[in-house]
């Protein structure tokens, strides 16, 4: 019998950024950040012809032995990932493995990398470039790599369904080292070119009974570009609908051990029957981008209309008890925006705020800093924290101790922020102050008061926006004047 081969599955670690996450773990108690999900898939699509030994670079190292291991290296990455690739590269390069590249790293820039790695564009699930029979990438790469002669570049021709999909292999990775859960249920943006494919509602419960094998009052993000899709499609609304109430259906059974978050459209406020489906099955985690609103404000419409009517898609979510975090757009008319954007986020009191820079010049880049800078001053953010906590609707968080919302009044979570925030930090004062006003607000109310000190934990996240951006915003004054 042919022995089979060893697979290496190389998660990079991901760029220390601004917000960092990575602080979350001190607090959280569980050292991985990100569910290497592309690798777990990548594995459950070669099949069980292969040995596979997955490694998380953010919580481990790679040993000679390992390496000595493996007969090929797979690496998936995307851009935030670049740098640790690229020191894996060049520390392995004598090593003489067979390194192979895939995810949207690579995807977007295969040019980066030179004739040593052997790269994979697009979705290894998908048809191959070139064959007439219809091959998909893992099956030719498989074969190529039992017979030891990889091509240069495997190259996806077009998007398959997903509803063939395997399971992800869960099994290759310690799920209890991670504080947030992945999961796909569809892939795709909605355009032409990338129309929006969702799983069948069985893969989908199938994947979330693996994962609670991983322990439960987790949260899961939902790694989807576009969900929801066109909510004007009748097929779109429906296929929406019967996975929140499958979802819904399999929380009851297993007593809701999972929250979700996700992206959504803005657009979706104006579906109260879609909110209220999401917040009873605890997809109640929300990122939503700003982008219509710098629309109607670019297209002629007053500020104090448009500001009326993006406050009120806002309360929508609020009313029906879903979290909101919110990306603002910084690329048209920036310092006209950057007021808008400022009231904005003071009367809607959002207390999660990014800005997407699609035109990344210094210019922007300094506004963006100078924007930051303001909304996460620690004084700033716990009183936009108090101030949604409020009016917020907690009527859909989940009963008793489930899901993740009540997992934050754990002692020993509590004890970790005392300690790495009230202690060791530079905000400590206000952190003491707004830990005082909560448990004076809210200490009858368990669910918002575990709202409350999931935000101040979250805060460890972004305490690095009001030093690190003020030193990028002198450095970029200078570079610009």
């Amino acid at each position: 019998m042919e022995r089979k081969g060893n697979i290496l599955l190389i998660w990079p670690a991901f760029k220390r950024e601004i917000p960092d996450f990575s602080g979350l773990t001190s607090i959280f108690g569980q050292s991985g950040l990100f569910l290497p999900l592309p690798l777990l898939t990548v594995a459950a699509s070669l099949g069980s012809d292969w040995n596979f030994k997955l490694l998380d670079l953010s919580r481990e190292i790679v040993t000679e032995m390992e390496l000595d291991w493996a007969d090929y290296i797979m690496i998936s990455a995307n851009p935030a990932q670049k740098f640790s690739v690229n020191v894996f590269l060049e520390q392995n390069k004598s090593k003489g493995k067979k390194i192979i590249l895939g995810g949207s790293l690579p995807t977007l820039t295969p040019d980066l990398f030179d004739e040593s790695v052997t790269i994979v564009v697009g979705e290894i699930e998908s048809m191959i470039e070139g064959s007439k029979a219809g091959d998909r990438i893992a099956q030719v790469l498989s074969q190529d790599m039992r017979s030891g002669l990889l091509r240069p570049v495997y190259r996806a021709i077009a998007s398959s369904s997903l509803t063939h999909f395997s399971l992800p292999r869960y099994d290759l990775c310690d799920l209890k080292e991670y504080f947030n859960f992945l999961i796909e249920f569809s892939r795709g943006n909605g355009s032409l070119n990338n129309p929006i494919r969702r799983k069948a509602v069985s893969q989908i419960l199938r994947e979330l009974s693996l994962l609670t094998q991983g322990g439960d009052r987790r949260t899961v993000f939902v790694a989807d570009e576009a969900f929801f899709g066109n909510m004007d499609d009748n097929h779109s609304l429906q296929e929406v609908k019967t996975i929140l109430d499958a979802l819904y259906q399999w929380q009851k059974e297993n007593h809701f051990p999972f929250d979700f978050f996700l992206e959504c459209p803005l657009f979706l406020s104006g579906h109260p029957d879609i909110l209220e489906k999401m917040a009873i099955c605890g997809m109640n985690i929300l990122l939503v981008r700003l982008d219509t609103l710098e629309q109607q404000l670019q297209s002629g419409q007053s500020t104090e209309e448009v500001l009326l009517l993006g406050l009120n898609k806002i309360r929508s979510f609020q009313r029906s008890g879903l979290g909101l975090a919110v990306i603002l757009p910084l690329d048209k008319d920036a310092e006209k925006m950057a007021i808008f954007w400022k009231i904005f986020i003071k009367e809607s009191a959002v207390p999660v705020v990014s800005i997407d820079l699609a035109n990344k010049n210094s210019g922007l880049i300094i506004q963006a800093a100078e924007l930051l800078a303001e909304f996460y001053h620690p004084t700033s953010f716990y009183n936009r924290c108090l101030k949604w906590i409020e009016n917020w609707n907690d009527g859909h968080v989940l009963t008793g101790l489930s899901g993740s919302i009540y997992s934050n009044l754990k002692p020993l979570r509590i004890i970790r922020s005392i300690f790495y925030q009230g202690y060791r930090s530079a905000y400590r004062i206000a952190y003491f102050n707004y830990l005082i006003r909560v448990f004076r607000r809210f200490r009858h109310n368990r669910a918002k008061l575990a709202l409350a000190l999931y935000l101040s934990y979250l805060y460890k996240a972004f305490e690095s926006f009001t030093s690190s951006h003020s030193d990028m915003l002198r450095k970029l004054t200078k570079e610009t004047k």
